[in-house]
């Protein structure tokens, strides 16, 4: 008989870990939570009832585990204790909220959920106590604090905010100003004279992205890039969700584009001054146009090519 049939597969698992340093137990502990079952843990604590609740208190928060360059990166292990037959290990995950609602600010909504996990022979991790918590009061504090700076002041709002998030304002003030579906810049000489002579009727939002934002004393230029799909009178445009496309960031269901005609790029050099009206205290405008408009079938076969 082989060494290998005296040994009981299923279980041994703890006599495996504790013959481990406590870094490789962290990280031995760390795997077994995202390979358990079909849904990882991470996952399955969003709908334990303590986070639950705390959930509808924030507003129904739509929550996502918060990853690093390495997948596992924002789960935090702590030091593994040993019974005769548990293994029990406090963890803390951190998730990010993928609402964006509201004007961005420099501290990120985040979840934090802090638990006692059982691991037992067989390998098979047990969440135990869990307690859970949030930021949002100091979201909103700074979100107060920064109110009157972008009502009076935009420009040192966006000096105020880091590189990503003053990209994300600028696509909101973009998003106020000329909408998504049917955008208002498409009043552009040049380009409503295009569409037109193709027929296009109707123009289905799908994203638009900021570029690097250039700020100086009195303004700021940005390049701001639309991408649409252009429909024909008889074609049905269907629905876009602009919230859903901006989670998944330039990604539109193949359905909805399915009738789409024509796949239409929007290339802006925008300048956005201070302006003394509204909640907002800046206006965005066009300095500069590029646009391109090809048949989809076109644009899907060029996005396939792949470079040896």
């Amino acid at each position: 008989m082989s060494d290998l049939e005296n040994v009981n597969i299923a279980k041994n698992y703890l006599k495996f870990l504790q013959g481990l340093t406590e870094s490789q137990q962290q990280h031995e502990i760390q795997q077994l939570l995202f390979l358990e079952s079909q849904r990882s843990i991470p996952e399955q604590i969003l709908a334990h009832p303590t986070v639950v609740g705390l959930n509808k208190r924030l507003g129904s928060a739509h929550w996502k585990f918060e990853t690093s360059d390495d997948r596992m990166g924002a789960t935090e292990i702590g030091s593994p204790k040993f019974s005769e037959d548990l293994c029990i290990v406090p963890v803390l995950f951190r998730y990010e909220n993928l609402n964006h609602s509201g004007w961005p600010v420099n501290v990120e909504h985040k979840l934090f959920v802090n638990t006692l996990v059982y691991i037992d022979d067989e390998g098979k991790p047990m969440v135990g106590t869990v307690k859970c918590w949030s930021n949002q009061a100091e979201v909103d504090a700074q979100k107060a604090a920064l109110a009157n700076l972008r009502k009076v002041e935009y420009l040192n709002y966006l000096r105020t905010l880091t590189p990503l998030n003053r990209r994300n304002a600028i696509f909101e003030l973009a998003d106020i100003t000329w909408g998504t579906h049917n955008p208002r810049f498409l009043a552009h000489p040049q380009l409503s004279a295009a569409i037109k002579k193709l027929g296009i009727h109707d123009l289905g939002y799908a994203h638009h992205e900021v570029g690097a934002v250039e700020l100086d004393r009195n303004h700021c230029i940005v390049p701001i890039t639309y991408q649409l799909y252009g429909y024909l009178a008889d074609s049905d445009p269907g629905y876009f969700d602009p919230v859903e496309a901006y989670k998944q960031y330039r990604r539109i269901d193949p359905f909805e584009a399915s009738e789409a005609k024509y796949y239409t790029q929007v290339h802006i050099l925008a300048c956005i001054t201070p302006a003394s009206t509204g909640d907002i205290g800046a206006e965005i405008s066009i300095e500069n146009m590029w646009f391109s408009i090809t048949p989809t079938e076109d644009h899907e076969r060029t996005s396939l090519l792949m470079v040896d």
